[in-house]
């Protein structure tokens, strides 16, 4: 793992002499203001960490293309850009950087996938202080971090084994079956994704044949039976 170092302050040695310690920087990425103000303290206070802000996909990648960073924590699901995207371009970019996502989605079914796609870690963000320490420190050290608990489905992830449907989806047909599901119009998921309106029916229909149901009202039914979004009387 590459040791990216950032702006230098001077110490004093034994011998007098200068010498120079540096801080590592972190590059956080979220959507919600009060959580990444949270974050940025923790990785600052905690960690003595130097921290870089990002609001939505686009600046994130903007920053890694102009920053070499020791650590990234972003959120799943952000504005200006989607997930698999962007954790793709950063991979391209920096293939060593630890990224560690921490979201509210539901853990079983995301953080495996999110895993798979490259991502070194995953903490879900009802986790206590220091859940979030041992998280960061795990991939610091070159590690996978997730809930023990998914260990499993983590495992099976990595090996390509299919023991649920959803796992029968590419990461693009799960990123338009998620963004179906929460009712986004297949005009508006081919301007994010930079797809036509074609191309994405034509994702959708693959979808429902792998799936076995047969139009939008079976993927939300479906979305909300395996957690991927809540029902609307849950949010």
């Amino acid at each position: 793992m590459s040791d990216i170092l950032s702006t230098p302050e001077v110490c004093h040695g034994p011998d007098t002499t200068p010498s120079i310690q540096l801080k590592k920087i972190a590059l956080i990425a979220d959507d919600h203001p009060i959580y990444l103000s949270g974050l940025h303290a923790f990785l600052t206070n905690g960690l003595e960490m130097e921290v870089h802000e990002a609001g939505n996909y686009n600046e994130l990648v903007q920053r890694v293309q102009q920053t070499s960073y020791a650590l990234i924590v972003m959120d799943y699901d952000m504005p200006a850009g989607r997930f698999f995207d962007a954790l793709q371009r950063i991979r391209d970019m920096d293939a060593a950087v630890p990224v560690l996502v921490s979201s509210a989605v539901n853990e079983v079914v995301f953080a495996p996938r999110i895993i798979k796609a490259g991502a070194d870690g995953f903490v879900s963000k009802q986790a206590d202080r220091r859940t979030m320490r041992r998280a960061v420190r795990r991939v610091l050290d070159g590690s996978r971090y997730f809930n023990p608990t998914i260990a499993g489905f983590v495992a099976d992830a990595l090996d390509d084994v299919v023991d649920h449907p959803l796992d029968t989806l590419s990461h693009r047909e799960f990123e338009i079956f998620t963004c179906v599901a929460k009712g986004e119009t297949l005009k508006s998921i081919s301007q994010h994704l930079n797809l036509s309106d074609k191309t994405i029916s034509t994702y959708k229909r693959r979808i429902c044949d792998k799936l076995e149901i047969t139009n939008t009202q079976d993927i939300v039914k479906k979305a909300i039976e395996w957690e991927v979004i809540k029902s609307p009387g849950m949010e």
